[in-house]
Formats: C-alpha cells, sequence, structure tokens
C-alpha cells in the first residue's frame, strides 16, 4: 500500500476526528480571505483640483417684455381732417407729419396776431420814415414771394403734367383719371371723392391757365411797380396757389386710397405700383413746396396791409403803444401755439403700433381722440427680485434674458431702473427692476415672459474649487484634505481614493461663488486637491460564504460517504 492509500485508511478509521480537522482548516482559510479582501466599511474620496478660472456671480428674476415708452397720437383740437397718414407697422421719426387738422381759422387769429403787434410796433416808432420804409419792404419780400412761388411751380409741373394730363400705361386717359375711375368703382362712400366733380384732367388744365395768364402779368413786375399791381400780383397769386394746393392734397389723398386699395384686395392694375409710388412722392413734394408759399404769399399779403394801415397812422402817441406791445407779444404766442395744435407730428421715434383706419381726410374728430399709438423698439422686460437679491443689482449691470416662447434665443441687456421702495405680497417682499435689451429682435413680442440672470460679479483668473469641497464651521470655511496627491488623471479617480489616513481641515478664505464653483482666496495654492465628496463602500460576503458552506459539505459528504455513509 502506497503512502496516499495509509493516509486515506487512517482517515477512514478516523472519520469523525478528520472532519473536524478538515472544518477548521477550510474555517481558518475563509476567516483569512475574507479578512483580506474585505472592504465593508471603507470610505473612498473623490478629489478635485485646486484651478485657475472665471467666477460669474448672478441672481435670477423673472418677468415680462415691455415697450420702454410708448405714446398716444391724438390731436390737442377739434375739426376736421384734411391730410392724415398712420399706417400700422411703419417705422417713425420724431417729427414726422402724421395728421392734419384743418387751420385756416387759427392761421387767420395769427395774422390777426402779428398784425395787431405789427400796428403796436411801427405806431411806437420815430416818425423818420420808418413806416414808409417798412412799407417799400413789404412790397419788395411780396415780390421775392411771387418769384418763389412761380419758380416753384415751374419746376414743379414737368411731374405734374405726366400723371394728370398723359398715361403710363399707354391708356386712354391719364393716370389721375385712371386712378380716380378705380376708386370710384370700389370706395362705397360717395362722400370721399365729392371734391371730384369733373374729372381730375379737366380740373388741373383749368387751374393751369389761371396760373398761366396770372404768371403773365407777373413777371413784368418790379420794385418800381404801383403799388396797386403789387398787391393785386400778390392776392391773385396766393388765391391760384391755394386753389391748386386743394388740388394736390386732393389728389394726394386720392393715390393713397387707390393703394390702399390695390393692396386689400390684392389687385393687379396696369399701372405699376413704382410708377404709383414715384407719382405719390411727387404729389407729397409738391404739396410741402405749395404749403411754403401759399403761408409766404399769405404773409407778404397780410404784411402789405399791416405796413399801409401802419403807414397811415403814423404820428399817434407811441408811448401809450408800448404800454400794450407786450400784451400784444404775448397774443402772437399764443395763437402760434394754438395754431401748432392743428398739426400732429410724430413725437418719438418709433413704431406705429395702432391705427384707427375708420379716420379719413374729411372726417371731423374731436379733441383727445385716439388717431393711432407709437411704441419705441426699444424693448424693456420688468422683472421683480426677492430682497436678499436686490442689494447685489446695481445700474449698468450685464443681464443675459431667455424666453419661455423662444427656447433657442438667449439675448443680452443691461438694467437700467432699480426700485427703491419694495411691494409686498402674501407677506414676502419683492422689488422691480427693469431690463434694456441690447437687440431689436421681431420674434420679441411685448407681453412675452422672460427669466433675467444679472451678473453681480465676474472674478477672472482666481483659484476655484467646486462648491461641494467648500464646508463652514463657526462662521468660518474650509475644505479636507489627504496627506498624499493622488493621480487624478487615472481612470479609478471618479470612484474615489481609499486612504489609510483621515483627511484633515484646512481653513480657507472665500470669496464669490457661482453655481457651480466657489472662489478661493487664501488657503489654497493651484494644484493643491480637496476632497469634493466621500464615497461609503459596502461589500457583500454572501457568495464567498455560500461557496464555503458548499465545499465545506461537499468535503464532509466525500469523507464520511455522503448521506448513505461510506462506500
Amino acid at each position: 500500500m502506497n503512502f496516499f492509500g495509509k493516509i486515506k485508511e487512517i482517515i477512514f478509521k478516523h472519520k469523525i476526528i478528520s472532519v473536524i480537522v478538515i472544518l477548521c482548516l477550510l474555517g481558518g482559510g475563509y476567516w483569512w480571505h475574507r479578512s483580506s479582501t474585505n472592504t465593508s466599511g471603507v470610505t473612498r474620496y473623490v478629489l478635485a483640483a485646486v484651478t485657475k478660472g472665471t467666477i460669474i456671480s448672478s441672481v435670477s428674476g423673472t418677468g415680462q417684455v415691455s415697450a420702454s415708452d410708448q405714446v398716444d397720437i391724438a390731436p390737442e383740437v377739434s375739426g376736421k381732417i384734411v391730410y392724415i397718414n398712420i399706417p400700422k407697422d411703419t417705422e417713425v421719426k420724431a417729427g414726422t407729419l402724421m395728421a392734419q387738422i384743418d387751420s385756416r381759422d387759427a392761421q387767420k387769429a395769427v395774422q390777426g396776431a402779428e398784425n395787431d403787434l405789427t400796428n403796436a410796433q411801427l405806431s411806437s416808432q420815430d416818425i423818420n420814415g420808418t413806416a414808409k420804409d417798412a412799407l417799400d419792404t413789404s412790397y419788395s419780400n411780396g415780390l421775392d414771394a411771387l418769384t418763389t412761388a412761380f419758380n416753384d411751380l415751374t419746376s414743379m409741373r414737368a411731374n405734374l403734367d405726366s400723371m394728370f394730363l398723359e398715361s403710363s400705361y399707354r391708356g386712354g386717359d391719364s393716370d389721375i383719371n385712371y386712378y380716380l375711375d378705380f376708386v370710384r368703382f370700389y370706395d362705397n362712400n360717395p362722400s370721399d371723392l365729392t371734391f371730384w366733380t369733373t374729372d381730375a384732367k379737366q380740373k388741373y388744365k383749368n387751374i393751369q391757365t389761371q396760373l398761366d395768364a396770372l404768371e403773365e402779368t407777373t413777371w413784368p413786375l418790379s420794385k418800381n411797380s404801383q403799388p396797386s399791381q403789387i398787391e393785386n400780383a400778390i392776392s391773385g397769386s396766393y388765391d391760384s396757389t391755394e386753389t391748386f394746393l386743394d388740388l394736390i392734397r386732393q389728389t394726394s389723398n386720392l393715390v393713397q386710397m387707390y393703394q390702399k386699395i390695390i393692396v386689400s384686395k390684392s389687385l393687379t392694375t396696369p399701372i405699376t405700383a413704382a410708377t404709383t409710388t414715384t407719382q405719390d412722392t411727387q404729389l407729397s413734394d409738391s404739396l410741402s413746396l405749395l404749403i411754403k408759399d401759399a403761408a409766404a404769399l399769405s404773409s407778404a399779403k397780410s404784411d402789405i396791409a399791416t405796413k399801409e394801415e401802419s403807414f397811415s397812422k403814423v404820428g399817434v402817441d407811441t408811448q401809450s403803444q408800448n404800454l400794450s406791445i407786450q400784451q400784444y407779444e404775448n397774443a402772437l404766442a399764443d395763437a402760434k401755439d394754438n395754431l401748432a395744435k392743428y398739426y400732429i407730428y410724430a413725437p418719438i421715434d418709433g413704431i406705429i403700433s395702432a391705427s384707427d383706419s375708420t379716420v379719413k381726410a374729411g372726417d371731423t374728430v374731436s379733441s383727445g381722440a385716439v388717431l393711432g399709438s407709437i411704441v419705441t423698439k426699444q424693448e424693456i422686460i420688468e422683472t421683480s427680485f426677492n430682497e436678499v437679491d436686490i442689494v447685489k443689482i446695481k445700474l449698468g449691470q450685464k443681464v443675459t434674458i431667455t424666453f419661455d416662447a423662444l427656447p433657442d434665443l438667449t439675448t443680452t441687456g443691461s438694467v437700467i431702473d432699480v426700485d427703491t421702495v419694495g411691494t409686498v405680497s402674501q407677506g414676502v417682499v419683492s422689488y422691480g427692476a427693469k431690463i434694456a435689451l441690447d437687440i431689436i429682435d421681431s420674434q420679441i413680442k411685448p407681453g412675452m415672459s422672460g427669466s433675467a440672470n444679472v451678473i453681480t460679479d465676474t472674478r477672472q483668473n482666481v483659484l476655484t474649487v467646486p462648491n461641494s469641497a467648500v464646508k463652514s464651521k463657526n462662521n468660518s470655511s474650509y475644505v479636507l484634505v489627504l496627506s498624499q496627491k493622488q493621480d487624478l488623471t487615472s481612470p479609478a479617480a471618479s470612484q474615489g481614493f481609499i486612504s489609510e489616513v483621515a483627511p484633515t481641515q484646512k481653513t480657507v478664505q472665500i470669496g464669490v461663488a457661482d453655481n457651480t464653483n466657489t472662489e478661493i482666496t487664501s488657503g489654497l495654492s493651484e494644484g493643491d486637491q480637496v476632497v469634493a465628496r466621500t464615497i461609503s463602500s459596502v461589500k457583500s460576503a454572501t457568495s464567498t460564504t455560500s461557496s464555503t458552506s458548499r465545499t465545506t459539505r461537499q468535503a464532509t459528504q466525500t469523507l464520511i460517504g455522503g448521506p448513505g455513509g461510506p462506500p
């Protein structure tokens, strides 16, 4: 019998003792294995390096978009509209004429006030030829106004002749008559065309014939002409210019009505849109010239009458007149202020956001009636902040803005206003702030909701650590550091490192913080490592215990021959 056979025989003769010995050996081996490999209860430390970077500190608020300014276009006086042009969604500049109310009575009031003031001033002057010189100057100024008016008429007639007397589309009638027939066909309001009792072409010819006759008698005039001839020429020219002005004004309104019908009904006409636009511009230019010339002729006519009257009154008591000059000056200023109210100008640059399309030239409007509204292109977002955040917000701070309705759009702005007094709602205090947007984007509409992040502080090239690494105790801040540096580029870095020595606390001074990092002003250096978070691991030994139990049972069953005993 060999050696292993003898061992086997001894084991089978002393089964119980052998089982006990084997169990002890297996149990001891398991205990040694478990003690050497078990990591249950071991803490792992995830580290982060102290690095230099930028920290942007901000506070957030929500609010709604609105225009920075909005004004209504409304007359200060009542009367008949003679001109209106307030097209919705059109950009306008401050000072643009939007509408005009019939101002003839107001103009007469100004002329009357000017006459009264002039009379008072002339009456207080010395009689040494002053009144005569003033009258001569009035005649000279009147001739200048005549010359300017006829020069303007000559320059504009080439363009006006082509649209009133000719056809740009090779039709059988003039362009203006085409517009008139077109509007008569589509416009259901007969009162819009009461001016046009005859066709436009004939009306234009009649006025031109009148102007031509007047021009023949006017050109020979000079400063040496008889005063009555100058007065008659000025008066006739003023009347004809007023008549011509009325025609051009009504024609301009007619062309604009035609353009609106074309657009509203999506029609195509033989006259091109470019031609109509050019003609509309020419009419507008002519209208401006005629208004200026009519005013100059009217002023010259009135001035001559005033100077003639003053000349006849030379020698009256100037002292008493001087007492009333101030009153006349005040009356004239009041009359001019009242006249200005008949001309409605855009008060600001902006976009026409609303327009009353029912109001047309010829309608009568009341004082204060809103004809339209203008909003500035500059938009703001009005936000609210809590009492903790509002103390950090200052005028001029930059802001990033997002919109609920425009998830793909982020814009910038700046703080332009901060409330000094808060409002209380359900026990919560909030403060308002206004933020001006840096861009003008048609996607951004008034009333949209948005979120604003106000940048309250920016620190560049400063030491930073993750927010989770900074702890506080007893009003001081500290971080945890290990005794040895680790390789943070290794794959195991994200799972944390095991340290036989517990980390130590290191006091630090902190600065600003954002949503991710905190500034370290002292206590650490670039490249230092701090504990960002800890991981506590518990490893189960169930599989090892089960395996060992199976091994022990198998060994025991082998020794005792299985459940039924030895073989």
